[in-house]
């Protein structure tokens, strides 16, 4: 993917962060086996269906406990 945006890769000696990701869903994308313990892909149909289910106050609270209300 790098290489398809035209970006390069470096070397540093500096230590920095290496994220191992465990999401299957990424491996599958790339055509590749999820490594054993890959959490399987979140269920987003649920997810996104859950704040159509919630009342006013229960909107309310949510948008306050993430801070898009006061």
């Amino acid at each position: 993917m790098l290489r398809q945006r035209g970006l390069r890769s470096a070397e540093t000696a500096t230590v920095t962060v290496n994220y191992r990701c465990l999401w299957s869903v990424i491996y599958q994308s790339m055509g590749e086996t999820p490594p054993p313990g890959a959490k399987p892909n979140p269920p987003w149909a649920e997810i996104n269906a859950w704040p159509a289910g919630l009342s006013p106050a229960e909107h309310t609270a949510v948008r306050k406990l993430c801070g898009l209300e006061a």
